[in-house]
């Protein structure tokens, strides 16, 4: 645990000025930093030092389950879509259906792996069945890291794709 003391800090200052005087103070009195351990070292505010520390991983520590990212999704859609009449998904809705329920599914996998540095990007279309579709995609990608799962459920005469692709980031 750290204590900071300021060693020339004056008791009376004019309300008005106190903020600036003890900011003034401040970046030109010298500091003692006293530890638990009774050592102390004096540090001058003149010539700062910033320290970094590595923070960077190469690999994950836990490798994601596709097969849990692929049951997420498809309660995610399988939720979206229960109880809905067959002409749920007209065309004036699938924007709006598919931006909630891209953000569900985000969330829900965010809410599963909280603590982990992949950068999360989902992607939902809605199409009807008898059309033709081809999805496509590029991205710098590590296989050793990085990896993408599909879910596609048929509502009605549509056809609900959803991709997720899992970036890690180092």
């Amino acid at each position: 645990m750290y204590i900071l003391q300021d060693t020339k800090m004056e008791t009376r200052v004019p309300k008005h000025n106190r903020f600036t005087n003890m900011v003034k103070l401040v970046i030109k009195a010298s500091t003692t930093v006293k530890r638990d351990d009774e050592s102390s070292r004096t540090e001058t505010t003149e010539d700062p030092k910033t320290r970094y520390e590595s923070t960077y991983k190469m690999e994950p520590d836990n490798q994601i389950s596709t097969t849990t990212v692929n049951n997420i999704m498809n309660s995610a859609m399988l939720e979206m879509v229960s109880g809905e009449r067959k002409d749920f998904l007209d065309s004036k809705g699938r924007d709006f259906i598919c931006k909630r329920l891209s953000d569900d599914i985000k969330q829900r996998i965010k809410a599963e792996y909280y603590n982990s540095r992949f950068r999360i990007i989902v992607q939902v279309s809605i199409v009807q069945d008898k059309g033709t579709i081809s999805l496509g995609s590029r991205c710098l990608w590590n296989n050793s890291t990085d990896f993408h799962t599909t879910v596609t459920i048929r509502f009605g005469d549509s056809v609900i794709v959803a991709t997720c692709y899992m970036l890690y980031y180092e």
